[in-house]
């Protein structure tokens, strides 16, 4: 297989912090509901009202919060860029394939990553309105809009992630490179245990496709099959 593009997340594997959302949170000294993500991903609440509800969080200590605040506050997060972005992103560059990045975070971060690390492909949520580009339950959908810019394939891409929400991205990819957490290592392809070592989950990507770990297919992996709404979140993140 010959990969044409490597699509990055961005919170906890470009980033160092593991959410855009919280970020904002400690940034103005609130937090975010853990029941209002669970009822999301049971499909009790809407993506619009779960961002609703954090956003009245943020107003309870910044009542007349508006977009260009969180701007500034996304200002920070070229502090907490990993110290291997840059390389990992150039390593990409440097086989001739494209470069993405896809973000059920915010566009505010997101957009400052791309902007040093010189990557113009990137998909990301508004942070001024509650309406999803990348919705958290289906980052494989996202992956398949960011790709349609390239007219790239699914399997012609190596996708990295670093957390659950990213599995459906990680089984549609092509090869999937899964970062830090020890819960995605099975539905990984290749899996480091940080992105210092990307180099390495590349080349095993790039140049041994037929000696990676292949997919799981087992019924208890059945998580393959679906994405979004169809797509088995109340077992994988054990919201019963």
């Amino acid at each position: 297989m010959k990969y044409r593009a490597t699509v990055f997340d961005v919170d906890g594997v470009l980033l160092t912090f593991k959410s855009s959302w919280e970020f904002v949170h400690k940034s103005l000294g609130t937090s975010g509901s853990l029941d209002d993500m669970k009822k999301y991903f049971r499909g009790e609440i809407s993506y619009e009202e779960w961002c609703r509800r954090d956003w009245e969080r943020w107003k309870s200590a910044k009542k007349d919060l508006t977009r260009e605040d969180v701007l500034r506050i996304m200002e920070r997060v070229v502090d907490y860029v990993h110290p291997n972005a840059a390389n990992s992103v150039n390593l990409v560059k440097r086989r001739g394939m494209a470069v993405g990045l896809l973000s059920a975070g915010l566009e505010a971060s997101t957009a400052k990553v791309a902007e040093l690390l010189g990557v113009h492909l990137w998909l990301a949520n508004p942070c001024y309105e509650c309406k999803p580009v990348v919705e958290p339950k289906n980052k494989a959908l996202g992956l398949k809009k960011l790709l349609e810019k390239l007219d790239i394939g699914l399997k012609e891409v190596i996708y990295v992630g670093d957390s659950l929400i990213d599995v459906p991205a990680m089984l549609a990819s092509g090869c999937s490179i899964g970062v830090r957490d020890p819960q995605i290592k099975k539905f990984s392809t290749v899996w480091i245990e940080d992105l210092s070592l990307f180099e390495e989950a590349l080349l095993q990507c790039v140049n041994h496709p037929s000696s990676v770990k292949p997919q799981p297919d087992e019924e208890q992996h059945k998580y393959r099959y679906g994405e979004g709404e169809h797509f088995d979140w109340v077992g994988l993140l054990d919201l019963d």
